[in-house]
């Protein structure tokens, strides 16, 4: 905003707060730092949207020395949660008083309230340099006060607590008192997991201000903290936390670590439980089939393991394929001896195996969790607080990233794990829950009606846990939703491998509406009209403030989000494993088709707009394109950022719509900074094209998904074919082959994009469409072969799914297949597919023995490429580039079982 464009605005300003701003030269009229608090604050009041940065221009133009008045402004902003307004008038604050350690402090406060631990930990540290720890933390006491004093909206606290956090567990507090007689010793409540220690702290006067007397203690944390378990300090009479707790030390390199999770209100603290009664918690997770998504909840539970609260960890196996029950008996290493497996002799449902698990725990407090979900780091401490809170309250739901009337919505931008750091800063309110939901369940004992934990009348499960919600009310207990926790859920993943899904919920919808039809009705009425979470929702509807200024790791380009191809989809799930190492990676689609707007399913949300990532983006560490039609945009960002472009080459791109784009492809391979290839053939391929050395990585499938299932018999002179969606994938080719192999007795299963030739394939065999992995899987079991058509492969990924899964695959040798495969060992390999009969006379003649030797072959691969080893190999590459996580992670479990 220019100068004469502003001065109206300023004289009517100047009207209504007695602050003129503006001189005959532009300038401020006065020194800043005279100015009133109170009228510094109503200024602010008054403004105008977007104006934020034209008055710290105008505060720090007409007085550099105006950062105190400013720092009001900007903490002011913060307590009302407009993060916005503070950080831009922090950016240009930057400008004029970049060392100044108030300036850093707010820096730091703002980082930590987008989760930004790595910007958090620099912000804080340099503040330390610019300040001595005692000083700056009663600076920021004073600013504090000061706003809280000058709100009209709040009445003054009698006293307000600050800490700072220094090395070896030693802790500096501020406590500020109102009147003049001020106490000499504090009984500080320190509570750690759930456990209450008090601790007196010796105070020393400080200084007064306003009335209030500000008091300095030091005192040593009698417990051992971090960042995933911080502790609570709060006042010890009354329950009252100190404005910036919880507290946790950040880093070995931090002097002082002032952990802000919340800026106050000073609600009073939950009640604690005294030590020596410590919760004792079962954790139950009924399983069928899917290893894959219970490798990655087990991957998320094992960061808050081991926990003493924890006294069983009950698995329920509802007899899973033998596959499954070798995954699972491998974990009693890992899980410990806690561990309990249970086994179903036959498939009993959702709803018998979570009864029977529940009848084998004893502890007070239970926690049911589904096997598709992931958890948050301090996840335990949060959906136990309640029963803490009030001893009324039964039953505990989380929200979830699928959740129904709970679902929490990712962002562009957004990983889930961010959606749960912003919960996690709001004074949780456990409102009371329209209805329980079953994927991540904590249930009080005490609260349930006798008989089993569900009624079995919910034969198979779904609505179960709605009746077990409105069977706890009726006995005078409170079924809540712990706001301030977000888990992942990808959504009935089990259930969906489960037949007749669909007339299950609609009978069991009959039998919970002739229960509580009227009373549910009732409830979901008032629940929406109460906006019982109205005041996350509205966090959420400022969510890119929140999201802006991050410091991204990586951001990988995508052409689409279809999930449906499948470099897009190792993608995602490539970005999804770098998260949950610790690495902030993030994914921009170019275009958009129907999976982001229909609701994603995924744990990282992409961007679909290059200008919304460039404006939440302030650092990029590596670019990373896909494909030749991301390395445009990939240029951009780099240059932008000035950050290098690592290349995750998927396929042969130089033979793609008859050669066009070759020339952009070799340019591209020439020119940007490092490529990293899925296969040796890529590899050898670029290397020739580009004459410079490219990296190469063991990928493929997940052998957790792509495995002999057991559900069918394998059929006969049984063929699974993909529908090609191009040339280079075989379109010219289905058809005749099809119908030469259905003419000789074969039957044929199509899947994949629906097209025209889709269209034209249904007269040769069942056409399935476009399936989820888990159903590619089932189909891939159940099939002698699998028929790849395509003309060159620069991995392989469906040859080797079909394999991973006992499908033998028959395709040519062009490409990186016949780097993987070997002929008569776990493939097939033809010259072509133009001479159809010597095709069918090749598969019909292969003898029954052979056939078991090929198949066994084909699985043995999963123990040589995979999912999991690429990214393992992808991640050493960025480490190679000399790139670390910004935060700490764990990899999958990932326990292959040996083929029997």
């Amino acid at each position: 905003m220019q100068n004469h464009e502003a001065a109206p605005l300023l004289i009517a300003l100047h009207h209504t707060t007695g602050i003129n701003l503006l001189s005959s030269d532009g300038r401020a009229s006065k020194p800043l730092t005279e100015l009133d608090v109170s009228a510094i604050l109503a200024f602010r009041t008054s403004l105008p949207e977007g104006l934020s940065e034209e008055i710290a221009h105008r505060f720090l133009i007409g007085d550099p020395a105006a950062v105190t008045p400013l720092v009001y402004l900007i903490t002011s902003a913060l307590i009302e949660g407009d993060l916005a307004t503070a950080a831009k008038m922090l950016r240009v604050a930057n400008l004029y008083a970049p060392q100044h350690s108030e300036i850093s402090l707010l820096h730091a406060f703002i980082a930590c309230q987008r989760g930004d631990l790595v910007r958090m930990t620099a912000c804080l540290s340099r503040a330390a340099q610019q300040s001595a720890s005692s000083d700056l933390l009663l600076n920021f006491t004073q600013h504090v006060l000061h706003t809280m004093l000058t709100r009209p909206d709040t009445a003054p606290p009698a006293r307000l607590g600050m800490i700072a956090y220094q090395r070896g567990g030693q802790v500096t507090i501020a406590v500020a008192v109102g009147g003049r007689s001020a106490p000499f010793e504090v009984k500080i409540a320190v509570t750690h997991r759930a456990i209450r220690r008090t601790v007196p702290v010796p105070l020393k006067e400080w200084t007064t201000l306003e009335g209030f007397t500000l008091l300095l203690g030091e005192f040593s944390l009698p417990v051992e903290v971090s960042v995933n378990h911080p502790c609570g300090i709060a006042f010890a009479d009354d329950g009252t936390s100190f404005v910036n707790a919880p507290l946790a030390p950040l880093s070995d390199d931090v002097e002082i670590g002032i952990h802000a999770v919340r800026l106050p209100t000073l609600p009073a603290a939950p009640k604690a439980i005294e030590l020596g009664a410590p919760m004792s918690v079962d954790i139950i997770i009924p399983v069928y089939q899917r290893p894959d998504l219970l490798d990655r909840l087990l991957n998320t539970l094992l960061d808050d393991l081991p926990d003493e609260r924890i006294e069983r960890l009950i698995i329920i196996d509802d007899a899973s394929d033998p596959f499954t029950a070798r995954y699972l008996e491998g974990l009693g290493e890992v899980l410990g001896r806690k561990f309990i497996l249970l086994r179903n002799r036959e498939n009993l449902g959702f709803l018998e195996s979570c009864n029977r698990a529940f009848s084998a725990s004893q502890a007070p407090f239970v926690i049911l969790l589904n096997s598709d979900i992931e958890l948050p780091t301090g996840w335990l401490d949060r959906l136990m607080a309640p029963f803490v809170h009030d001893a009324s309250i039964g039953l505990v739901t989380p929200l979830a990233t699928s959740g129904a009337n709970l679902t929490v919505t990712l962002q562009p931008g957004q990983d889930w794990r961010e959606a749960d750091a912003i919960a996690g800063q709001r004074s949780p309110r456990y409102a009371d829950a329209c209805t329980a939901i079953g994927y991540c369940l904590a249930i009080r004992r005490t609260a349930l009606p006798t008989g089993p934990l569900f009624d079995p009348v919910y034969s198979h499960g779904y609505g179960e846990d709605s009746d077990l919600h409105y069977r706890v009310k009726r006995r005078g207990a409170r079924s809540v939703i712990c706001d301030n926790l977000v888990i992942h859920h990808h959504g009935s993943a089990s259930y969906l491998l489960q037949p007749d899904l669909s007339r299950i919920q609609a009978r069991n919808r009959r039998v919970f509406f002739s229960r509580w039809g009227q009373t549910h009705i009732a409830d979901e009425l008032s629940y929406n009209l109460s906006g019982s979470l109205r005041h996350l929702m509205d966090g959420h509807g400022n969510l890119n403030a929140l999201l802006a200024n991050q410091a991204v790791d990586a951001l990988f380009i995508l052409p689409t989000d279809a999930l449906q191809y499948g470099g897009v989809r190792a993608t995602v799930s490539l970005v999804e494993y770098l998260v949950a190492r610790g690495w902030n990676a993030k994914i921009l689609c170019l275009t958009e088709a129907h999976q982001i707007a229909s609701g994603w399913k995924g744990g990282v949300r992409p961007y679909v707009d290059l200008n919304h990532a460039l404006r939440d983006i302030t650092e990029l560490t590596v670019v990373v394109p896909t494909c030749i039609d991301t390395i445009e945009t990939a240029r951009l960002l780099s240059s932008h950022f000035k950050a290098p472009i690592l290349w995750f080459l998927q396929g042969p791109e130089a033979y793609f719509d008859g050669g066009k784009t070759f020339p952009a492809f070799r340019d591209a391979l020439r020119n940007v900074d490092h490529i990293v290839g899925v296969s040796d053939y890529l590899r050898n391929f670029a290397q020739t094209l580009s004459g410079r050395s490219i990296a190469t990585i063991p990928f493929g499938p997940n052998p957790l998904v792509f495995y002999p299932r057991t559900g069918k018999p394998r059929r006969p002179r049984s063929i699974a074919m993909a529908i090609p969606g191009s040339v280079e994938k075989g379109a010219g080719l289905a058809l005749p082959v099809a119908e030469v192999l259905r003419e000789q007795g074969f039957s044929l299963s199509f899947f994949g994009k629906q097209t025209d030739t889709a269209e034209a394939l249904a007269g040769f065999g069942e056409v399935h469409g476009f399936l989820e992995p888990a159903k590619v899987a089932q189909l891939f079991s159940q099939v002698e072969f699998y028929l790849d058509f395509s003309l060159y492969e620069g991995l392989g990924l469906l040859p080797l799914e079909a394999a991973f899964c006992g499908a033998i695959p028959v395709m040519t040798r062009k490409g990186a297949p016949e780097t993987i495969f070997t002929h008569g060992r776990d493939a097939v390999f033809i010259d072509n597919f133009l001479d159809i009969d010597a095709v069918a006379r090749t598969i019909a003649t292969i003898e029954q023995s052979d056939l078991e030797d090929l198949r066994r072959g084909g699985q043995a691969l999963a123990h040589r490429v995979g999912e999991q080893r690429g990214y393992a190999a992808f991640e050493s590459c960025l480490k190679g580039l000399g790139l670390t996580p910004q935060g700490a992670g764990r990899g999958l479990l990932y326990q292959c079982p040996k083929q029997k």
